[in-house]
């Protein structure tokens, strides 16, 4: 492996990692959903089903159960999926919502048949980061190619506009 893209936030021993663009977490749901209009609210929350993602390593689901935990929300597991690139599909064929990094939305190729919302409870921040080995660090062929991926990563659009500032 030349590169791995991941949202840990410390790279394992002999790792080097690089912290992109902060991520946001955001709300999805098919298109017309019959529910979901504006944003993702605790009680909505309580009420739908999720599809929740259960890797086999932290932080994604970690983080989610933490602040939903934080908040007393005890969710409804629609159905777990190993992966977040499953869950695009799953929800858009579905009445389930999934709370997921904004890129997972943004690049996903059901995203013309998804909505996203914002998720209206208090959520850490993810950041995308490259990890790499340290036999590849000065390599220049393997520089080029991080650089590349940075590059690619830093440009992906956002899903939802920028929350307004306005006070």
């Amino acid at each position: 492996v030349d590169a791995a893209i991941t949202y840990a936030t410390s790279p394992p021993p002999a790792m080097h990692m690089r912290a992109l663009k902060p991520e946001r977490w955001v709300c999805i749901a098919r298109k017309g959903h019959p529910e979901l209009k504006s944003e993702l609210t605790s009680e909505l929350l309580r009420r739908l089903a999720l599809v929740k993602v259960r890797p086999n390593m932290p932080p994604y689901t970690t983080v989610l159960d933490r602040a939903l935990a934080s908040k007393n929300i005890a969710v409804k597991v629609g159905v777990l999926v190993p992966d977040y690139k499953l869950v695009p599909e799953v929800v858009s064929n579905t009445d389930m919502i999934a709370i997921v990094p904004e890129q997972v939305m943004v690049l996903s190729r059901f995203r013309d048949e998804l909505q996203g919302v914002p998720v209206s409870l208090p959520m850490p921040t993810l950041r995308v980061s490259i990890v790499w080995h340290e036999r590849t660090h000065s390599d220049p062929a393997q520089q080029w190619f991080r650089a590349l991926l940075r590059d690619v990563l830093e440009s992906v659009p956002r899903a939802l506009p920028e929350p307004s500032t306005s006070t």
